[in-house]
């Protein structure tokens, strides 16, 4: 099976790991994206899997527009409402 990340990069990312913070996450601001038509509250860098986990909100009646992931999967779970892709009418 293939790995995900080379052992040398995997190396790097462990020695420029922070150590685990739990903070509140009202104490972060909502940092904004896609024109401000959408935000985003980063929560967890993982360096050594290249994953991150944020909340995101977009506002009422809005389209979050085409953009890119670098890295692997992105999966998501809805809280509240709908949403779509752009370019997936």
């Amino acid at each position: 099976m293939n790995k995900l990340l080379d052992d040398t990069l995997i190396n790097f990312a462990e020695k420029l790991q922070l150590p685990e913070k739990i903070i509140n996450s009202e104490d972060l601001p909502w940092v904004p994206f896609d024109d401000r038509q959408c935000h985003f509250k980063p929560l967890r860098f993982d360096f050594t899997t290249g994953t991150w986990t944020y909340l995101f909100k977009i506002k009422p009646n809005k389209t979050l527009t085409r953009h890119r992931h670098t890295g692997g999967s992105v999966i998501g779970f809805n809280i509240q409402g709908q949403w779509r892709y752009e370019e997936r009418n």
